[in-house]
């Protein structure tokens, strides 16, 4: 995930960005035989520090990677606009993972909304 400011001119190249940390964090999955046990640690670790307020995830066996991009609410509609048309270059030039990128708005408390607009 690649977090942005409302007012960051880098949210144009966000989901690249997004993309390479996809690849990267997809690779380690794929090399270390320790992933899946890491992964697991980890969920429990924020299940005992009260972060995880619902139903505990439950990895498959081979957990996927999805890239996200995640900008401040409030946005402008160039910086939107931007971004969504890198991410339709990208799909166009066949990188697969582009399709698959999801974009959200963050509120302040953390939340994320379905960015609209998505195309």
């Amino acid at each position: 995930m690649e977090v942005k400011p409302k007012g960051a001119p880098t949210i144009t190249w966000a989901p690249a960005q997004a993309i390479v940390y996809a690849r990267l964090f997809n690779t380690w999955l794929q090399h270390d035989p320790d992933a899946g046990e890491i992964l697991s640690g980890m969920i429990e670790q924020r299940k005992r520090l009260n972060l995880i307020r619902s139903q505990t995830p439950v990895l498959p066996s081979r957990p996927g990677v999805i890239p996200i991009v995640a900008v401040q609410r409030g946005v402008s509609q160039e910086l939107r606009d931007r971004l969504f048309t890198v991410r339709r270059h990208l799909t166009d030039q066949g990188i697969d993972e582009a399709s698959q990128l999801q974009v959200y708005e963050v509120t302040l408390a953390g939340r994320l909304l379905p960015a609209n607009g998505s195309h």
